[in-house]
C-alpha cells in the first residue's frame, strides 16, 4: 500500500517537471535546438520535429491542462516502468534528452529500492 502512494507522488512530481519542462524551454531561448519541446514548436523555426495536430489530442493548441498533465503521466510510468520512448512523444531539445536519461536511471533506483 505504502509503495504505491510512493510510486504514485514520483510519478506525478516527474510528470509535472515534465511538463514545466515542455512549456518553459522554449521561452527560455537556450539557443536554435531548445525553440522546440514535446509540447511546442513554431513552423517558422524550420526544425525537424513531429506534427503536434496528428498525434496526441494533448498536443493541440487548445488541449486543457489536464489533458497535457494525464499525457504526461503516461510518458513517465511508460518511461520508468518499460519502454523508454513512448511513440511519437520523444525528447525533442536537450534538455528533455536528459531529463529522460535521468528518469531511465531512477528507474533503476527504484527497481533496485523495490527489490531489496
Amino acid at each position: 500500500k505504502d509503495l504505491m502512494v510512493q510510486f504514485g507522488l514520483i510519478v506525478h512530481i516527474c510528470a509535472c517537471a515534465y511538463y514545466y519542462i515542455g512549456r518553459k524551454i522554449p521561452v527560455w531561448h537556450l539557443g536554435k535546438m531548445n525553440q522546440i519541446s514535446w509540447l511546442y514548436a513554431d513552423p517558422s523555426l524550420e526544425i525537424d520535429t513531429y506534427e503536434r495536430d496528428t498525434y496526441h489530442s494533448a498536443m493541440y493548441p487548445n488541449s486543457t491542462h489536464m489533458e497535457r498533465y494525464v499525457l504526461c503521466v503516461y510518458w513517465v510510468i511508460s518511461t520508468i516502468t518499460c519502454q523508454g520512448v513512448i511513440g511519437d512523444l520523444a525528447p525533442q531539445n536537450f534538455s528533455e534528452i536528459i531529463y529522460s536519461i535521468g528518469l531511465l536511471l531512477f528507474n533503476l533506483t527504484i527497481y533496485r529500492w523495490i527489490q531489496g
